[in-house]
């Protein structure tokens, strides 16, 4: 949704802010559903940081199609995609103690 939404603003307004400001709404919303206790307000916080992180891929991938010269542009790109997939298995394996060992499970989006 966020691709959809998000992505052709950025590519009218310019790609840079909408990276930059997507890297701090996501450090932001995780911040605020941290702190929250309302599984429901969490739920729809979730919904927002998923938005975010669906702009946040045709901006990533753009500024690396634009800014990384050709030689280097697949290899790049490769380590982009990589860093999305070491990402979420990183929120899996941070949901390991709050499943497996009864921790709080609000610890895992300090992560």
């Amino acid at each position: 949704m966020g691709a959809f939404s998000v992505a052709p603003l950025g590519d009218r307004l310019g790609r840079r802010p909408f990276f930059i400001a997507s890297g701090f709404w996501v450090f932001a919303l995780a911040a605020i559903e941290a702190a929250l206790k309302e599984v429901s307000l969490i739920v729809f916080m979730l919904f927002f940081t998923g938005v975010d992180v669906g702009a946040d891929y045709p901006a990533g991938q753009a500024l690396v199609t634009e800014h990384v010269n050709e030689h280097y542009r697949t290899r790049a790109l490769s380590a982009l995609m990589l860093a999305w997939y070491a990402g979420a298995i990183a929120g899996v394996l941070a949901a390991v103690p709050a499943l497996r060992w009864d921790a709080d499970w609000r610890g895992m989006l300090v992560f």
